[in-house]
């Protein structure tokens, strides 16, 4: 009967052959959680947390996740990993580490292996966990075990074993390793070099988002590699990683606006205020440049000791 009850709230959760009802979902889920299902358990436990069909509670939602977890719910044992690692600053992130083990030895738990992963980051304990997580084709854990082969952190330097990683992962969607499989095309690192290989993926990538991507792509048009060369696409990519933070994106934006190529007009106020965002991110080539600038009185006055603290 539990288990009837929390397949119903899923259905109500999910519109799945019912009309869409939070409340009714929640309202099954509980009845299945307090017969003790612990899968009806950590849906209780979610409703909580996101707020639905219910008003939000935190402590609650993490109370029921303990219950789940202490049955042995995997899923719950990684929420309730997140909570106690990320969200509750009053608890030991240890605690955190400690039900993501019970997840990833007992329940072979691919999100649960890849969260211990990145708890010891160029490590040969990183790569085993990637590793087990990858080989149950989790995307985030094959994009990490592809960085760990290309960079040598914790295993041997591997570029075909990188770009084979990076490939299963792109090939699930996950746009970092699209991005990091367009950029070994780009450079021929693990794969045969193919600058129209590498304009695909960044364009799978960027069109998600990736702000990355979205500056290899704008790279790309900038030196006419795999495509024409185009000073405008570039800015218009370049434009695009730069709102999202990107210091590299940031930096070539300034230089556009300094020399007046692929934008409107030569703007140096413009090229100091992507200098700026860039420098103050700790980006030495922008530092520089906007030192130049405070040199110059370029995009406002000369100021000789503002251009010192930037060259330092």
């Amino acid at each position: 009967l539990a288990r009837a009850q929390a397949e119903l709230s899923v259905a109500y959760m999910g519109g799945l052959g019912v009309a869409e009802d939070a409340s009714l979902g929640f309202g099954w889920a509980l009845k299945a959680a307090e017969h003790g299902d612990e899968r009806a358990q950590f849906l209780v436990g979610t409703y909580y947390i996101q707020g639905w069909g219910v008003e939000r509670d935190d402590s609650k939602g993490v109370e029921w996740y303990l219950r789940a977890a202490q049955l042995g719910c995997a899923p719950a044992q990684v929420q309730l990993g997140k909570y106690y690692h990320h969200r509750n600053s009053h608890a030991s992130p240890s605690l955190g580490v400690e039900w993501w083990t019970k997840a990833a030895e007992q329940e072979n738990h691919p999100e649960a292996q890849y969260l211990l992963g990145c708890c010891c980051l160029g490590t040969a304990e990183a790569v085993a966990w990637f590793a087990k997580a990858a080989a149950q084709g989790y995307g985030l854990a094959q994009l990490e075990l592809g960085r760990c082969y290309e960079r040598g952190a914790g295993v041997a330097q591997d570029f075909a074993q990188a770009a084979s990683w990076y490939t299963k992962a792109a090939g699930l969607g996950v746009a970092a390793a699209q991005t990091c499989l367009g950029r070994c095309y780009q450079a021929g690192r693990g794969v045969a070099r193919d600058y129209s290989a590498a304009i695909s993926w960044f364009t799978m990538a960027a069109g998600k988002g990736d702000a990355s991507a979205q500056y290899s792509l704008g790279m790309a048009y900038w030196k006419g590699l795999g495509c024409s060369l185009d000073a405008n696409q570039a800015v218009d990519w370049f434009s695009k990683a730069a709102e999202k933070g990107d210091v590299k994106a940031q930096y070539r934006l300034g230089n556009c606006y300094k020399h007046g190529r692929g934008v409107d007009s030569q703007d140096y106020q413009k090229a100091v205020d992507w200098y700026s965002r860039a420098a103050v991110q700790g980006y030495a080539r922008a530092q520089f440049s906007l030192a130049l600038c405070y040199c110059q009185g370029r995009g406002f006055r000369k100021d000789f000791s503002l251009a010192q603290e930037w060259f330092l």
